[in-house]
């Protein structure tokens, strides 16, 4: 990575999901017209997907069987994590304090890197995006005075105060959020799985189904607090 002095993305899907043929097409072009940035992808050599990034034969573009991942997000050259938006890959880049571009696959992945992006922690790439949006998404992660670079920053500072009030490391913190996925049945955000199901619902996109049925407990609970002391 020393040969690109501007800097490398990281690019890697987990060990479970399988990138489409079209999501790699998409990041292999990207690469081809960013040829001052390095891409490191991280790919099993039994997907398909593999060959596909080998024949493209970039000179920018490392591919590996297997990458270290917290390792490489720890290394100042690496910009930005290109994810399929998991919950350990997400807390592992934001730990290390880089940026998050998106490219979900399925279950709660479309959820989870949407709240992010809500938080300008990420950007995602939803379906099908053209070569330029996935470059401008690059750009604007890894601006070092965007709003962006400033939230992973201050979320990154958050993370290592409650690490160090806790007295529990990153790995203990990776379980917790683990066990609560399993135990949502790893669907904690299925109502934003669908992009249709999020843009056509106001209540579900921004919580306010839950929020309002609160308002509605306390709005309750205070009527019979006000009739018992009448």
């Amino acid at each position: 990575m020393n040969q690109y002095p501007q800097g490398s993305l990281l690019v890697t899907f987990g060990t479970v999901c399988e990138p489409t043929e079209e999501q790699i097409t998409i990041l292999i072009e990207t690469a081809r017209k960013l040829p001052h940035l390095g891409f490191l992808f991280g790919l099993k050599e039994e997907y398909p997907t593999q060959q596909l990034v080998a024949k493209a034969e970039l000179p920018n573009v490392m591919l590996r069987g297997f990458v270290p991942q917290k390792e490489l997000l720890n290394d100042s050259r690496v910009l930005a994590l290109i994810s399929h938006g998991g919950a350990n890959s997400m807390l592992e880049s934001l730990y290390y304090g880089k940026g998050i571009i998106g490219f979900p696959i399925e279950g709660d992945q479309h959820g989870g890197v949407f709240r992010m992006e809500r938080m300008n922690l990420a950007i995602s790439l939803r379906d099908s995006p053209s070569v330029k949006f996935v470059i401008d998404s690059i750009n604007m992660v890894t601006d070092p005075l965007g709003k962006y670079q400033a939230s992973i920053k201050r979320a990154q500072k958050m993370m290592e105060f409650r690490e160090l009030r806790s007295g529990k490391d990153m790995a203990y913190q990776m379980r917790q959020a683990i066990k609560f996925n399993e135990w949502s049945g790893g669907n904690s955000s299925s109502h934003l799985v669908n992009r249709a199901v999020v843009d056509n619902s106001f209540l579900t996109t921004y919580d306010y189904d839950i929020k309002l049925q609160v308002i509605a407990m306390a709005c309750l609970f205070a009527y019979f607090v006000s009739r018992f002391f009448e």
